[in-house]
C-alpha cells in the first residue's frame, strides 16, 4: 500500500519574487509624487491659517528666517513619516507606488509587515542619503527593518 502524504503541497515553501530594481525606481518616484503633493497641501492650509493670524504684515516681511525654516522642516518630516507609516501600515505594506507597480513590503520571513514596521521603514527614509542606499543592493529602510519588497 502506497502512502500519500496530504499536507505535501501545504508544506512547500512559498518563493516571493523580489521585486526589481525598475520597480523600486518607480515607487520612489510615484511615493515622492504623492508625498511631495500631500506635503504641498498642508503647507497651503497651514499656510492659510498663519496668514489669517498674523496682525501685521510688517513682523514677517516675507523675509525667510531661520525659525521659519526649521518649521518647514519639522513639517515636512511630519508628514513622510505619517505619509509612509500610514500608507505601508494600514495597507499591509503598500504604498502608492506599490500600488501602481503590484509589489509589496514583507518582512524578511515572508510575512505581512506591521505598523511598527512601516514606521521604522518610514523613519530610516529620513536618514539623510538613504535614497542612494539602494545602489548598496538593500536600500536602509528594508534592512534596518528587516523587510523586503516583492512583487505579488
Amino acid at each position: 500500500m502506497e502512502q500519500i502524504d496530504i499536507l505535501a503541497e501545504l508544506e512547500e515553501e512559498i518563493i516571493l519574487e523580489p521585486a526589481t530594481p525598475g520597480q523600486r525606481f518607480a515607487n520612489f518616484i510615484v511615493d515622492i509624487v504623492g508625498m511631495y503633493a500631500t506635503i504641498f497641501v498642508v503647507a497651503i492650509v497651514l499656510g492659510s491659517f498663519i496668514v489669517a493670524s498674523t496682525v501685521s504684515s510688517t513682523s514677517y516681511g516675507g523675509q525667510s528666517t531661520a525659525a521659519s525654516d526649521l518649521v518647514l522642516y519639522v513639517i515636512s518630516f511630519i508628514v513622510t513619516v505619517l505619509y509612509f507609516s500610514l500608507m505601508e501600515g494600514l495597507s499591509k505594506g503598500r504604498s502608492l507606488g506599490k500600488l501602481i507597480t503590484r509589489t509589496r513590503a514583507v518582512k524578511e520571513d515572508g510575512s505581512p509587515i506591521t505598523f511598527k514596521d512601516a514606521f521604522v521603514r518610514a523613519l530610516c527614509r529620513c536618514i539623510p542619503f538613504e535614497p542612494f542606499s539602494m545602489f548598496s543592493g538593500s536600500p536602509w529602510h528594508d534592512s534596518i527593518s528587516r523587510t523586503k519588497v516583492v512583487k505579488i
